[in-house]
């Protein structure tokens, strides 16, 4: 081989590598550049995506709280109606006047014994008695004529 042939063949190994260098450093460039518009465009596509995404799920758990809240408070107010239905006993005309004789029946046991030596501590116990029953049964009359006037409205 002559002289010119290695020194062409030389330029032509060199002119090989430099091109498959400069190759190498084009496809990794571009790589790069369309990784970083590709991330760019990305970004900017699901970025008001996430920030409507967060912003669902805070008004979601806010839903939530307040909702817990409103339940707090109607199962407090069930608990209420409940304790008091359960408090609450239905008084009738009957009990009413049931009431009034065992007062009447009281009285009279107080009037027997009021004059009755050595009965005086039964006779006290007994105008307690009646003035307690007097007391209940004004209060329970009231309270049916009350629930009467309001089942009515």
């Amino acid at each position: 081989m002559q002289t010119e042939h290695i020194i062409a063949l030389g330029g032509l190994i060199l002119s090989f590598a430099a091109l498959t260098y400069a190759f190498f450093r084009a496809i990794t460039t571009a790589h790069r550049r369309g990784r970083e518009a590709g991330s760019n465009a990305t970004t900017a596509v699901l970025e008001p995506m996430m920030v409507a995404q967060k912003q669902a799920t805070t008004a979601a758990w806010q839903q939530i709280d307040r909702l817990d809240e409103e339940l707090a408070l109607a199962r407090a107010d069930l608990e209420q109606l409940r304790a008091a239905n359960g408090l609450a006993v239905e008084v009738t005309p009957t009990d009413i006047g049931l009431l009034i004789q065992a007062a009447n029946i009281i009285e009279l046991a107080r009037r027997t014994w009021t004059p009755i030596k050595g009965a005086e501590p039964m006779a006290r116990k007994a105008t307690v008695l009646h003035t307690k029953l007097e007391v209940l049964n004004s209060r329970l009359c009231g309270a049916a004529t009350q629930a009467a006037r309001e089942q009515a409205a």
